[in-house]
């Protein structure tokens, strides 16, 4: 099984990086895994010109998202981590989404597995984690994906979720739960 994970911070060393980095080592022996990085690309926002529905649903801009939404294609499970920002995933994470709409086509008849780790300042309780779940799972509808989960997290500064124990273990576990359906 080939993991995937998009980590949509601007910043590569932050927490969303050390969830990855965490799931990454617990799964390291089974499965094959990569991570891109969405802060070190250039990914530009979709004008529509529907270029990409004339050459195979690879966006024509001079930039990185056919790369990434290639990966995607070939991937078998897609972790989604990213920052909360201003309510929201990062404006990275965003811009990589609406680029979808360049595989449309393509990814409307595969089924995906996809998970979302949001991380963010706020305490669980906050409207913000329950609006990014709804608007990921419209994402996930639209092709008709299964969400295997969707997990919040509040850590706010740098290195605050590795020094988190209960943090980690939810996320850990999450993951056990995740794969052990999946196999």
């Amino acid at each position: 099984m080939k993991v995937l994970f998009i980590n949509g911070s601007p910043r590569p060393d932050g927490n969303s990086m050390d969830a990855i980095n965490l799931v990454k080592e617990f799964l390291k022996s089974e499965y094959e895994t990569e991570t891109i990085n969405l802060g070190r690309l250039n990914i530009r926002g979709c004008i529509q010109c529907d270029d990409c529905k004339r050459n195979g649903g690879n966006c024509t801009q001079d930039e990185d998202s056919a790369y990434v939404i290639n990966k995607i294609y070939e991937s078998d499970l897609i972790i989604f981590a990213s920052p909360v920002y201003w309510w929201n995933i990062t404006g990275q994470m965003k811009t990589l989404i609406d680029k979808f709409y360049s595989k449309e086509e393509e990814f409307n008849h595969i089924n995906k597995k996809i998970g979302y780790i949001t991380i963010g300042a706020a305490g669980q309780e906050d409207d913000q984690y329950h609006f990014i779940k709804k608007q990921l799972q419209y994402f996930a509808d639209g092709f008709d994906w299964d969400i295997e989960f969707n997990i919040s997290i509040t850590a706010d500064e740098k290195g605050d979720l590795l020094q988190d124990e209960d943090a980690k273990e939810d996320i850990l576990k999450v993951i056990e739960r995740t794969m052990g359906n999946l196999n």
